[in-house]
């Protein structure tokens, strides 16, 4: 029996594994999962909903790198993760960044416009934020054809399949051809026989990047092209929005409200603290924040990267990851404050990423769930009536603590 894949049409990380199992010869048995409407078979074997996700005899993975580890080296005929121990290791690191930050800082640009609710400055920040990273990617391919080696690997497929999500909403060919090599990168890899047959359709930008059209517009232009003495026609309800989280968008009308805005007005004023933290000396800033810290109002929380055997041995790489992240808690901002950074000298084969964050309300959930990456981090409550939290707290926000024996070296400030 061949490996189950669940997955949905149009999403990268979904194209990308069904391209490699294409390229590698594997047979697979693709379920194509209604978002609106999961099947009880595919919840049963996948509780928390993540796509794509596999399962083989038994054998259950999500996850996309996972997932598509599982299948590429089922055969191995192409090396798709690398040959040597050095290749393999750029292979995930590529793929990581592809996952994470690429795709991210894309999905940040389109999701306002595309699928709501609309955030101009949101939008804007993941457009700026995208450029960036596909300068990057522009710079090192300048002088190669892949982005490992000789041979196409999976980081291609994926990087592709990030840069084709952009194609499909937002990415139009004056935009793309700002970045000639990623543009060379794009049609090369997505030219291959394997990808023609996954995605059907030759790659290219769209003809006209989408934009945001307000709710009363779309009404009035539908009522002047509707004749006078035609019936209202009933609107069909919308289909469910594929967005990168895997799971269907709420309707952009009308607009869901945060959920601390339901909280009662604070008497620590958090933008306050924000002016403080920026102004003042660090242990002057800190002695401000604990003399009017309310623990009834706020909640301190460590963050962590859960995943750093994927952070790369660049330095810059890392700190991009925690810059792509805060871009995506803006719906947020107004009930949140924190600091991450990375710890591990530039170059060195191990890295992690941690943060302390002051949330509004109790539940974490209410104030990261709006960045589409959150499930990537571990957040664990802190409790500064205790000595050793308040620690925590105060050597973070100074970039002065340690994560396993490795100093920080650099890190981003959310306020």
């Amino acid at each position: 029996m061949a490996p189950k894949l669940y997955g949905f049409n149009g999403n990268p990380r979904t194209e990308s594994v069904r391209t490699a199992a294409e390229l590698e010869g594997v047979s697979i048995d693709y379920v194509q999962v209604d978002l609106a409407n999961k099947s009880k078979e595919f919840t049963d074997a996948f509780p928390a909903g993540l796509m794509p996700a596999l399962e083989d005899n038994g054998f259950k993975v999500s996850e996309t790198l996972a997932v598509a580890y599982y299948i590429a080296t089922r055969n191995n005929k192409n090396n798709l993760f690398g040959k040597s121990d050095e290749e393999k290791t750029q292979v995930l690191q590529w793929s990581s960044w592809a996952n994470t930050n690429l795709l991210g800082a894309l999905a940040a640009w389109f999701r306002p416009i595309v699928v709501g609710p609309f955030n101009k400055k949101a939008s804007d920040d993941g457009k700026a934020q995208a450029s960036k990273f596909l300068a990057i990617l522009d710079q090192y391919l300048a002088d190669k054809t892949f982005l490992v080696g000789q041979r196409i690997t999976y980081a291609d497929l994926l990087t592709a399949a990030a840069i084709q999500r952009g194609c499909d909403h937002v990415i139009d060919a004056p935009y793309l051809n700002q970045f000639p090599n990623v543009a060379r990168f794009y049609n090369t890899v997505l030219r291959q026989p394997a990808a023609l047959k996954v995605y059907g359709k030759e790659p290219s930008p769209i003809a006209k990047p989408k934009e945001y059209v307000p709710e009363a517009k779309k009404k009035a232009d539908k009522s002047a092209a509707t004749p006078a003495a035609a019936a209202p026609k009933k609107e069909k309800k919308p289909a469910a929005a594929d967005d990168e989280d895997d799971e269907p968008a709420a309707p952009a009308e009308p607009k869901a409200k945060h959920p601390c805005e339901a909280l009662p007005k604070p008497t620590m004023v958090l933008d306050e603290w924000k002016r403080q933290y920026s102004n003042l000396d660090t242990p002057v800033a800190l002695k401000w924040f604990w003399e009017n810290y309310k623990p009834e109002e706020y909640s301190l929380w460590k963050v962590t990267y859960k995943y750093p055997e994927e952070l790369s041995p660049q330095v810059f790489m890392n700190s991009n990851l925690i810059g792509g992240f805060h871009t995506r808690l803006e719906g947020s901002r107004k009930y949140l404050f924190g600091n991450a950074c990375v710890y591990g000298e530039n170059g060195a084969a191990k890295h992690a990423i941690q943060g302390v964050y002051l949330i509004r309300g109790d539940n974490y959930l209410d104030v990261f769930s709006v960045g589409p990456d959150y499930e990537s981090y571990e957040f664990t409550k802190l409790d500064p009536s205790k000595e050793e939290d308040k620690a925590v707290v105060n050597a973070n926000w100074s970039w002065e603590d340690e994560v396993d024996g490795m100093k920080a070296v650099d890190g981003k400030v959310f306020k």
